[in-house]
């Protein structure tokens, strides 16, 4: 019964729809981010990873989510190995700063990528 109730909340993971921004989000979010400490929480990696992904947002003016290929991140960020953009990318969902949809296994796509910050209004 257990598997079922995991596999539904998977399900319900990838039904979820990129959020409507205000302008400036990415701004704010990032301020958010210093204001929390949150590189003392998630680690720099994981906030370098949510500024770029938050900025990228806003230069398609939050039309929807970001898609990258992980060898894309990887110079973006500076990272030489994959294994730090999963320790980041993992740390920032922990954390609860950032949406990540992987593609479909076996396939060769990009993941799907939105920050999720609760901003003041």
């Amino acid at each position: 019964m257990a598997s079922s109730k995991a596999a539904g909340n998977d399900i319900a993971l990838l039904k979820l729809s990129y959020p409507k921004r205000d302008k400036f989000f990415a701004h704010k979010a990032v301020r958010l981010m210093f204001k929390t400490c949150a590189a003392q929480i998630i680690g720099v990696d994981a906030v370098l990873l949510c500024t770029c992904i938050a900025h990228i947002e806003d230069a398609k003016r939050y039309s929807g989510p970001v898609t990258f290929y992980n060898d894309q991140l990887l110079p973006l960020l500076g990272f030489g190995k994959w294994d730090r953009l999963d320790r980041a990318r993992r740390r920032a969902i922990r954390g609860g700063w950032l949406h990540y949809q992987p593609p479909p296994s076996g396939y060769r796509q990009p993941g799907t990528y939105w920050v999720l910050a609760q901003l003041p209004h």
